[in-house]
């Protein structure tokens, strides 16, 4: 269902984990909390906070708001990440290039919060 860009990043650039005790959590107003569902960069994630560049880490505070923070991972974090190869980001700028029907924004998120809810992610 998702665009082809969207399946790439979903797939080769970011993951969703749940912070731990005492994790470097990153972001504003987020303390030391665990259990905070979270996306972040495969490619950093074993980096340093203050060596990631920026949006390496987002904790979306609803599901609905997920959509946004990949978006904020595509326009901020991508192209600035040392540690992304370029081979992965010229794949990205080469799909998103690419001339396809482009699914409507809000389609993707209507998506991707059921999708969150499916595999058991819940508003708090």
């Amino acid at each position: 269902f998702l665009d082809a860009d969207h399946n790439f990043l979903r797939s080769t650039c970011i993951e969703v984990f749940v912070s731990g005790s005492g994790s470097n959590l990153g972001g504003r107003g987020r303390g030391s909390k665990s259990n905070l569902v979270g996306l972040r960069c495969v490619h950093c994630k074993h980096v340093p906070k203050r060596e990631r560049a920026n949006q390496a880490v987002s904790y979306p505070s609803k599901t609905a708001n997920i959509c946004e923070s990949v978006r904020n991972f595509q326009r901020t974090h991508l192209e600035a990440c040392d540690y992304i190869p370029n081979e992965i980001k010229q794949k990205y700028r080469k799909l998103v290039s690419q001339k396809y029907r482009k699914i409507p924004v809000k389609y993707v998120k209507v998506y991707v919060a059921e999708a969150a809810c499916e595999i058991g992610m819940v508003q708090t």
